[in-house]
């Protein structure tokens, strides 16, 4: 996977710009950083309810612009947000998207899925026949996998929230950024870096894959424990995340 630079994240913000929602800034009440001013982004605002939709926006729109969509479209397979970001952002560019969900997927994300558009095929015991069966289905179509196709405009589309932030705040000295898998964590770090923001990066203590990679020095997968949503947690975080 490639590191995103400054430049791949002010591409990105040239694609999502008027497809995605401006990013909503507040100020936090005093009490929550005594002796300096907190501000609170609220991504969750965001199309989708998440930051994905911005990710998945730049991919699809740098295919779309690039004509290398193939008249299947796009899959998505893993269960996770990613995969509401992927159908939402694929039915803003008229994209078909097929998604594929273990059967017991809860049905609020399937109807959800099926609301922007997507096929949904639902089956399997659990995710992983899930994204089998949509191997299965790109080798025989040449869909292409939004998830794995392009890791650095999926990060650099996350990394425009940076630029956001930076821009509503202007005096901003630092950012805490959840990790994950550390796609949004690298995209932003890479627009920090540049702006001479610095970047703090926080796991819970039941999904520490970032912790585990720096202690490490390398990528390794890592037990998940105490997660209270099924669509968070990262059994390992990205190459770019570490570097």
């Amino acid at each position: 996977m490639l590191n995103p630079t400054f430049g791949d994240v002010q591409d990105a913000a040239d694609r999502v710009t008027g497809v995605v929602r401006p990013l909503t800034v507040i100020a936090a009440d005093r009490d929550l950083v005594p002796g300096a001013q907190a501000y609170l982004a609220l991504e969750f605002l965001q199309h989708t309810g998440s930051f994905k939709a911005r990710a998945a926006v730049n991919l699809v729109a740098a295919l779309v612009h690039s004509r290398a969509v193939p008249s299947a479209g796009i899959v998505a397979a893993t269960g996770r947000n990613a995969d509401l970001g992927f159908a939402w952002a694929a039915q803003q560019f008229g994209v078909p998207a097929t998604v594929f969900l273990a059967a017991d997927a809860p049905e609020a994300k399937v109807a959800r899925l099926r609301g922007y558009g997507a096929e949904v095929r639902v089956g399997g015991a659990g995710q992983a026949d899930a994204q089998r069966a949509a191997r299965t289905f790109m080798a025989r179509t040449g869909a292409i996998d939004a998830y794995t196709h392009d890791d650095l405009l999926t990060s650099a589309g996350a990394g425009t929230i940076l630029l956001e932030l930076a821009a509503a705040v202007p005096d901003l000295d630092t950012v805490v950024v959840a990790v994950g898998v550390g796609g949004m964590f690298s995209g932003i770090t890479a627009a920090a870096d540049r702006l001479g923001i610095r970047v703090v990066g926080a796991e819970p203590d039941g999904s520490r894959a970032l912790h585990a990679a720096l202690a490490a020095g390398a990528v390794l997968e890592v037990d998940i424990d105490s997660v209270a949503a099924d669509s968070l947690g990262a059994l390992r975080i990205c190459g770019a995340a570490l570097a």
